[in-house]
Order: C-alpha cells, then structure tokens, then sequence
C-alpha cells in the first residue's frame, strides 16, 4: 500500500454571502381582460393571497386571479392579515374587510383622502389600528375626531407601519421611531436612536416567532428587540454591514428572516447559521427589484410583489446553489454526507467539505488530491470511523484519514477494478462497485472480492442488514450476495424476468431493499424476487440518476425530474415541476441525505437542497373553500345553512392554499345528494343550477399535475327547504282542495255537455250556411262565365280557374268539420277564392294582407275569414277607377277585416245569418268578442285569435 498526506489542504475566503438562493418563481395576474399591478400582499389564515394596487383589491391563488369587488375599482393604500380575512384601505378613505366572498364596509372616512391609510393591523382583542401617513393613529370604534396623535405620545403623525404585540396592544413605526401603545392606547415605551434603535426612520415592523418585534428602517437594515424586556431592551442587529438601502417588507418564522428591499430583491437570513444570507444571484430570482411588500404562507413560502403584475413566490424549501465561494457546483461529481453533520462534494478532482446548510461563515474546506484534470472522482462515502473514500475512475479509491493521512488504493493493491463508482460501509467494512466486480475492504483483512455472475460492471453497490449485501450491474441484473459468504445470484422480478441494467440501490428505515435500473420502474427485493412499480411513468421512463429514501418515502433523481413513492400504498407523486428539476441533468448516484433533514442532489444547475414538508411530499394540496354565491350574490359560508326553494342557482368558489404550484393544481369534486359522480377541473368555482329541494354536501379535493389525490375532502353541508305547498300542512290543504275541485269539476262536467250541445248544432247550422254560400247558382254561374271567357281568350288561365276552383272546394270539405283551423291555412283558403273572383272582376278588387309572426301560430273558426271577404265583394260597390280594397290584418291576438263602406244600390239577397254565427261560435271559444263596427267609412270585423286549441 502507498499512503499520500493531504497535501492539498487550504481554505477559501469566509463570506456571510451565500450563493444559495430559495426556488423562486412569478405568477402573471390576470382577470379577464385586467392585469393588475401588485404593490401590497398578504396571505391570510386560510392561504388565500389578497393583493392590492392601484386597480383595486384582488384575490389569487397563483393562478386564478378574480377581483374582490368588481365595483371598487380604486387604489389600495393599505393591506393587513385580520383574525377573519384581511382588511384594506381604499384611496377614497373606505376601510373594509375581505372575507371569502364578503366585503364588508367598516368605515369611511373623506379625511383619508388627503392624509391616506399606509398601515392597518388588528390587536389580539379584536381593535383594528389605522395609521395614516399625515394624520395620526385610529383604533377603529373611537371617535375618528380623536385620532392618537402627538400629543397622546405618539412621535410623529406619519405613520409607516403597524405590528399587533403578543402581549396585546401594537407598535406603530413612525419618521421618528417606534411607540408602543397597550390596549387602551396608551403609550407603554419608544424605540429610538436613543433607545438603541439604528434608525428613527422605521418602514416595517413584524413580529418573528422569538416574541421579538422586528424593525425594517431606511438606511440602517433591520434591528429586533424584546418588547417584554424591562427597559432599556437589548437591540440586536440583523446584518451590521447593510448597505442594501430602505427596507419594505420583514417577516420572520421557521428559522428565517426574510427581508425586501427597495432595489436589491429579497435577503433571506438564516440565524441558526449565524446570520447566513441568502441574496437572489439572478433577475428570475429577484436581483435588483424594488420589492414592495412581502407576505408569508403557512408553509414557509415567501410571496411578493414589485409594482408590476407579476406575483413572486420564494420557497427556501428549495434551495438551489451554482456557486459558492467562487466554486463553480454546476460540475458536481460525487456528493456524501458525513456522521459530523458536513457534506462533501467532488469537483473534477477536488473535494470540499461544508456545512450542510450552506449558511455560515465557516470556511469551505478544500481537498485537492493528487491527480491528472482528466481523472475525475465519481464517488464519495464518509464511514462511521470518521474517514471519508474517494472513488475514481481510473486510479482506484482514496482513504482520506481524520488525521489528514491519505492511502491510495489500487488493483495492485487487491481492489477488484481502478474504476470505483460506488462506495458503501457497514459494520465497519467498505463495498466497492467497480467495473471489475465487487470489492471489500477492512482494516484487518484488507481486500476480498466476492464472486458474482455477469461481466462484472456494476454502478452500486448495497450491504443488507442481515448480512450479504445486493450490486447494480450493467447487463446482469440485480445480484444478491449472502450473508455468510457464497457466490452471488441474479434476482429476477416477480414476473420471472431479469431486467438487464440497474443503477441505484437504496434501503428504507425498515430494512427494505430497493432498486431502480432502466425503465424497471422501482423495485423492492423481497426473498428472492423483485416487486416493481412505476414503470410507465414519465419520470421513471427516463435516465434515472439515483434514488433515495427520505422521510420514509423512494426518491427518484431522473432526467425528467423527481419523484417520490410512498411503500405502503406504492403511490407515486411528482416533484418535478414543484421544485423547478424539470429538465435537470446530473451525475449518477451523486445524491445524499444530511443530518438536519435535507436531501442533496448534484444537477447541471449546481447543487440542489429540499426539504419539503411531508404534504408535498404525498401530493397532499390542502383546498380552501373560499364562498358559495346564490346567482351573484354572496351567501354567509355558514355549515348547515338553509336556503329558500327558489335559491337554486349556486356557485361554490375554492382554491388551493398557498400551493407551491399553483398552476399545476387539479381539483375533483362532487355534490353528495345530487350526484354521486366524481369529476375533474383546472376551474376555482363550480356552478349547479335547478338543484331540488334536499339535504347537500359539496366537497372538493385537489392534486398537482397528474398526480392522484388524497382521501381527504374539504366539504360544505348545506340545505335546501321544500316550497311551502310541499309542507305537511299545505299537503293536507292541496287533498281538500282537490276534492272539492272534483265535485265542481263533476258539476261543469254537466255543463259543458250541455254546451257541445249547443255547439253541435251551432257548427251544423254554420256549415249548412257555409255550402249554401259557396254553391249557390250565382256563384257557379259566375265562376263558369269566367272560365267559358278564359277558355276562348287564354287556355292555360282556364286551366288554373278550373284547378282553383277545385282546390276551393276540396279545401271547404276539409276544414268543414273542424272546430279550429290554423290561420295560416285560412289565409291560404282566402287567396284561393279570391284568385277565382278576381278573374272576374279584374282590378276593381284588391286583397291586402299584413300577418305578423306571432299571429300566424294562431287558430280561428273555419271559414270565418272566407265569409267576411265574400261579404265584403258582395255587398259593395267596385269600379277601376275606385277598386274595393279589402285590407286582412293580424297582429297580436286579433284578426281585422276592413273595407271601404259603399254600398251597392240594388239590394244583395242574404240569408243574414254569417256573422251572427261567427259570433256564437267564438263565444263559446272564448270570452273576447267579435267586433263589428263602422269607423271612418270603413266597415271593419275584428275576430279574436285563439293561441291553442281547446
């Protein structure tokens, strides 16, 4: 053996600048045809974002965007998380808070308008404080004339920011420092550059999860003190070298202070890792804007906004690193993670060591081993006993001691192959993957190569816990090695057949053995037999880099992003495009787990960090129900509601909360009661319409992208009453009102016989009249002369005189019978006789009819039209030079027949009984009687039309 001494150890320049930065991604807002610029947002209790501009007060998902109240299209000044939604300030002095769909006025005030609300918050009791920037403080309730102003202790009129205590009470951040005022409003203590404060000017407040109130000031960054702390409280600095200009947002939780500037982006402080900076090394990330507020989730996630109507979202859950310390982590090798809490990462042949976090000032380690550029390390492992490996390809494996003594070990030295691709320990003994077979090592018996089948190339390699241990090989399988020493095995999967190639081979927390290889999907060993699950699915059809199990779940690293499987229900959720791998390549099995819960992988984008909550983890995206609408109404989201009969037209309105994907997110949903049926959709509001009196229950789950969704429901049980008719007692009423409606109806029965009686003989009499006026001798003697004339002067005329004339005819046996014919059909009789007597008379007639659409779907008498126009050729005067003009019209619901009154001086014979009959036919159809009457010289007939038949 040759030992070499770490020859090459040298340490790289301390920064509290980290070149990490959280996964940070911009959302577009856009309703309908609005896109509003953003310039204050708050996330509420629920996880709905409000947003605030000069367009109004806006609610969103991310995706979704709708307007909080379509009618209040004016500036917001001010914007603030309230025990029940938020609450905002309008420019023309309104005050209101947004509640799901409610918008509720809280005050108005005109005075507002010049001296405008800049800050709002509302106390642990319940009072909302209104700071304006010219006018003092407001407690909402009080009188507004009584404003707190200087002269009640506070320091200056224009406020900047309000911050309710813990204590109760609030801090309010004014140009001349901070006043602390108790429940009352009374002054409690002043933070000012006498008291220890950095700046007099404050321009946001927050209170972190310390108890501490935090303070953003304008030229000197951010300082917190206790607000508990018997006076003078100690003021602690955030960062003593700021030089990033006015601070306008702060918030401080989960072990994080994130702080926009108006310039420089957003800083995100890490104070477990003394002060560490994140800063955004890009303009995707925010380098450079002029942040305008900044609001946190429930989850973690920072939301901001800089004026345009883009919406930013930074998740320090993810945490990419291209650099650090002017090392280039885009060419990442090998990556393994220490028993002291460190990790260690292989640059071509350099190796450095770090804290996990990346957020101290300790300095970056850095191992340059002795080795050609073109030979790079492929693989890392640090044992229990402190030593870290070094797997190359090439020049077999480096033992690196805790002493900074290093051993090189080749195949002269017993090592299986000098290409080394994976390096495992176990009970004190190491695993080597090579190209030449497996190779262990121990301190007391050195090297020894365990017998496997197959050409020997293997890419992992895995120590069992009950001994043995189980290679990746390229081209034969999986092979298990037995504890107690043997020649290896091949595995096949529980089909029977032996998938050719595996890559990466992790265990679980429970001693399970899985494995991932080219398109096997992911596998776990059982007794001699693989179970594979996840072979279709797009990330697992792609190049696999590596797997990992993490908070008891199967991470996959692939080409086409990441994904976990959970064992127990072998469900699979894609992490892809939440964390931003889309498209992400890497080395192979170049991915670890740290000892504070983070899991590591080395990408063409520098090394990349998670920590994802175990709700993202499962894909579990939790569903805000945000309101329910009757039509454009608004509806209290009270359970258990009931709801009038009439109010069957709903909207219910939901979204995904604080989701880290937002445009990703797909929601199921059904109403139980209505139908039992699941469905699907990217929409945030469903609408049933004609829902039937009963009990309901809506509920709505959601997923991100593909991914299947959980069995938890967000769901709104609510009610329908019956109308009262369908009440008991209305029931009782209807059944004696239905009994006596039969006995009248028996009584009408008798009635209405009585009067088809009388109908019966009407409609003989009317029919009789109706053939005695048509072929009576003057009639045919005159339609014959006609056709003699015709014959003789124009043939082809008679011929249509003889076809009318029996159309005619044909048409009167037709509709003889009937009690009611369309209109439509008696016009068309109309036209058919008149075209027989208008060859008669020529141009001394003329027929004018003017029908509208809505009568022509109307009904009258048979022949009722016919006759009144037979009356009016028969009994008036018609000459060329004075035509008789018989005008039809019929509009509405009535018919009118109208000629000029001028009367024939020898008397026409009649039987003088058409129209009495019309007049007792239509009385017996309806109540509307006929008209007859002179007016203006005319003689006009106005017959009712009848809509439907009787």
């Amino acid at each position: 053996m040759r030992y070499r001494w770490w020859s090459g150890l040298c340490v790289l320049t301390a920064t509290t600048v980290l070149a990490q930065y959280p996964y940070t991604r911009a959302f577009q807002l856009q309703d309908g045809n609005t896109r509003p610029d953003a310039r204050l947002v708050a996330v509420d209790a629920q996880g709905i974002i409000w947003v605030g501009g000069d367009a109004g007060l806006f609610r969103t998902d991310g995706d979704h965007t709708r307007a909080a109240a379509k009618d209040i299209r004016i500036a917001v000044t001010a914007l603030t998380v309230a025990d029940r939604g938020v609450i905002a300030a309008f420019a023309n002095g309104l005050l209101v808070r947004a509640e799901g769909l409610q918008l509720d006025t809280l005050r108005s005030d005109t005075s507002w308008r010049r001296t405008p609300v800049r800050a709002l918050c509302e106390d642990p009791a319940g009072t909302i404080w209104i700071g304006t920037y010219g006018n003092g403080l407001y407690r909402l309730g009080s009188d507004p004339a009584k404003a707190l102003a200087r002269v009640d202790g506070l320091l200056d009129d224009h406020v900047n920011a309000l911050c309710p205590l813990p204590s109760g009470g609030i801090a309010a951040a004014t140009d001349l420092g901070i006043a602390l005022f108790d429940a009352h409003g009374r002054v409690t203590r002043y933070m000012r550059e006498e008291e220890g404060a950095t700046d007099n000017l404050v321009l946001a407040l927050t209170c972190g999860d310390d108890g501490h109130l935090w303070a953003g000031t304008d030229r000197r960054g951010v300082f917190h003190f206790d607000p508990a702390e018997v006076s003078p409280p100690r003021v602690h600095v955030l960062d003593s070298t700021w030089s990033f200009g006015p601070v306008s947002g702060l918030h401080v939780g989960g072990g994080l202070s994130w702080v926009a500037t108006r310039g420089h982006g957003v800083r995100v402080y890490d104070p477990r890792e003394r002060s560490g900076c994140y800063t955004p090394q890009s303009e995707r990330q925010g380098l450079g804007a002029r942040v305008m507020a900044l609001s946190a989730g429930s989850d973690g996630a920072a939301w901001w906004c800089d004026g345009s109507s883009s919406l930013f979202r930074s998740d320090a859950n993810v945490l990419f690193v291209p650099q650090h310390e002017g090392v280039d982590l885009r060419h990442v090798t090998a990556l393994c993670s220490g028993p002291d809490g460190r990790i260690h990462f292989a640059v071509g042949a350099r190796i450095y060591g770090h804290a996990a976090a990346f957020a101290d000032a300790e300095r970056l380690a850095l191992l340059e081993l002795d080795l050609p550029a073109e030979v790079p390390i492929v693989s890392l492992h640090a044992d229990s006993a402190g030593d870290l490996w070094a797997g190359t390809m090439g020049r077999g494996v480096f033992r690196i001691r805790p002493n900074g003594a290093i051993e090189q070990f080749q195949e002269g030295d017993g090592l299986a192959n000098d290409n080394v691709l994976r390096i495992r320990s176990r009970a004190g003994e190491v695993w080597m993957a090579t190209l030449g077979g497996i190779a262990t090592w121990s301190g007391a018996d050195g090297f020894a190569r365990p017998a496997i089948p197959g050409n020997g190339f293997l890419y992992d390699v895995l120590p069992l816990p009950h001994g043995g241990a189980l290679a990746a090989s390229d081209g034969s399988g999986l092979i298990l090695l037995p504890g107690g020493g043997g020649a290896g095995v091949a595995v096949g999967d529980s089909a029977g057949s032996r998938p050719s190639t595996y890559y990466s081979l992790p265990i679980d927390e429970k001693g399970q053995a899985w494995a991932c290889g080219l398109g096997t999907g992911l596998c776990r060993l059982g007794e001699d037999r693989l179970r594979c699950t996840g072979a279709d699915h797009t990330v697992l059809r792609s190049e696999v880099l590596g797997i990992a199990t993490y908070q008891g779940r199967i991470v996959a690293f692939a080409k086409n992003g990441l994904l976990a499987l959970e064992p127990g229900s072998d469900r699979i959720t894609d992490l892809g495009r939440v964390f931003g791998l889309e498209g992400v390549s890497g080395e192979l099995n170049a991915l670890c787990t740290d000892l504070r819960g983070g899991l590591w992988f080395a990408s063409t984008d520098g090394l990349v960090r998670i920590t994802p909550p175990t709700e993202t983890l499962s894909a579990l995206t939790p569903v805000v129900l945000i309101g329910w609408s009757y039509g454009q109404e608004p509806l209290d989201l009270r359970p258990g509601s009931h709801l009038g009969y009439d109010q069957n037209f709903l909207t219910f309105h939901f979204a995904a909360a604080s989701s880290p994907a937002p445009d990703l997110v797909r929601f199921q949903f059904r109403l139980a009661g209505f139908d039992g049926g699941i469905l699907s959709t990217r929409e945030r509001e469903i609408t049933y319409s004609r829902l039937p009196p009963g009990d309901y229950e809506f509920q709505v789950r959601a997923s991100v992208g593909d991914n299947e969704p959980g069995d938890v429901w967000t769901s709104f049980r609510f009610t329908i009453d019956a109308p009262w008719w369908r009440r008991p007692w209305a029931v009782t009423l209807g059944v004696v009102a239905l009994s006596l409606a039969f006995f009248g109806f028996i009584r009408m029965r008798e009635e209405r016989l009585r009067m088809r009686d009388r109908m019966e003989k009407e409609r003989a009499s009317f029919q009789l009249e109706a053939v005695r006026s048509q072929v009576n001798p003057h009639f045919l003697f005159n339609s014959f002369n006609t056709l003699i004339a015709l014959i003789e002067e124009d043939p082809p005329k008679a011929v249509r005189q003889v076809e009318d004339l029996s159309t005619f005819f044909r048409n009167i046996l037709q509709v003889r019978d009937k009690d009611l014919i369309p209109l439509v059909d008696e016009l068309r009789l109309v036209d058919t006789y008149f075209g027989l007597e208008q060859r008669r008379f020529g141009d001394r007639i003329q027929l004018v009819v003017d029908a509208g659409p809505d009568a022509i779907l109307c009904s009258v008498v048979p022949l009722t039209l016919q006759l009144l126009v037979e009356n009016a050729l028969k009994h008036n005067i018609a000459t060329s030079a004075e035509p008789l003009v018989v005008r039809v019209s019929a509009h509405g619901q009535v018919l009118e027949v109208r000629n000029p009154l001028r009367p024939r001086v020898a008397e026409v014979r009649s039987t003088a009984y058409g129209l009495d009959s019309i007049r007792q036919r239509y009385a017996a159809l309806t109540d509307r009687p006929v008209e007859v009457l002179q007016e203006t010289g005319d003689f006009v007939v106005r017959i009712p039309l009848i809509t439907s038949q009787p």
